[in-house]
Parts: C-alpha cells; structure tokens; sequence
C-alpha cells in the first residue's frame, strides 16, 4: 500500500488516484458506521486516507495558524509548514475523565487534520469550547472540517458553544459527524468517476 507522503505529491493526477482507490471499489457507498470506528486501527488506514483526501479537496485550512491542509515536498507557499496530524476534536483526556470508552475516544469522527504544531503545542488536551474560544476559530473553518452544522454554528454565542460542545453532547457530535463525513466521502468518490 502507497504512504499518504506517496499520494500527496503534487504531481499526482485524478488518474493514479482512480487506480489507487480502484482497489476498493467494492465499496460502492460508505456508510456512516464506518466513520464511528476506532482512526488507529490498521482497518481504518482507508477511512483516514479519504478524511484526509476529502480536507484537502475541500482546501481546508490549520484552525489556529491558517496553513492549508496539504504535503508539498516542493516548498509550495500555499502549504509551507505543513506538517499533518490527527487531532481528536474532543480531547483524549477530557473524554477518559468522563468515562467515555477508548472505542468512543478514538472514533474516525472526532478526528481531523490539522498541523503538527498547532496541535501538540496549542490544542492538545483543551476541550474545543476552550479552543474554539482562545484563538477565534470561526465557523466557516470549523465547516471546512466537517464540524455539523449544529456544533459549527455555535461558535457565534458564548452561551451557545459552552452548551454545544459540553462533554454530555460528544455522542451526539460522533454521530452526526459520522453522517456528514459518509455523505462528504461518498461525493468525492463520485466526482472521480
């Protein structure tokens, strides 16, 4: 199986990407499900690809410093510094304290790309109301990560993105991630038809 450094060189085409993801054309629609499953799991390998394939089609940005979702290994202004790194939306740590299972934890939903720096340095173990608030990530970014309607539309109100995104709706983010990330996945298989 090709790396995800392999198909994110800029000189990949629509083609090779057809003749890649050929190999799981048995999968004529992606079902929601899928997107509940654990991100590190080597069945998920896949599922991980298309989260990541479906951001960078959608030029999504770093929710803190802006960089472009992407791997460029020619320096390419629009993408330099970007190093990707799964991000568990609702954090490991916040999550374990409220005993939500590791299954739950490391649902393919509450994960996204962002850069490596913004990451470990900036967000890690912040519960997103926190974040969310502290560095003004606005709704459209939140959107371009797939973040459901519901949840990215509460950035707007203070009120409204503690109550949001309190721990006690973290199932209810899961599962309408996993339905947005489904339908997301399935439209971008179709536009390589």
């Amino acid at each position: 199986m090709r790396t995800l450094k392999q198909l994110q060189r800029p000189w990949i085409s629509i083609g090779r990407l057809r003749i890649y993801l050929g190999a799981y054309e048995y999968l004529k629609k992606f079902q929601e499900d899928e997107f509940l499953r654990r991100y590190d799991q080597a069945g998920s390998r896949f599922l991980r690809l298309m989260l990541y394939l479906i951001l960078f089609d959608k030029q999504a940005k770093d929710w803190v410093d802006g960089t472009r979702i992407g791997y460029d290994k020619t320096f390419s202004a629009s993408v330099a510094g970007f190093e990707p790194q799964w991000h568990h939306v609702y954090p490991r740590s916040a999550l374990k304290k409220a005993n939500v299972s590791d299954d739950k934890i490391h649902a393919l939903s509450n994960i996204t790309v962002l850069n490596e720096r913004t990451h470990v340095r900036k967000l890690a173990s912040k519960e997103p109301a926190k974040y969310i608030r502290q560095f003004e990530i606005p709704e459209s970014a939140l959107r371009d990560h797939l973040v459901p309607d519901t949840f990215a539309a509460a950035v707007n109100e203070q009120a409204d993105l503690e109550r949001q995104w309190g721990l006690d709706r973290y199932t209810d983010f899961l599962l309408e991630r996993a339905q947005l990330l489904a339908k997301e996945a399935n439209a971008f298989l179709e536009k390589l038809e």
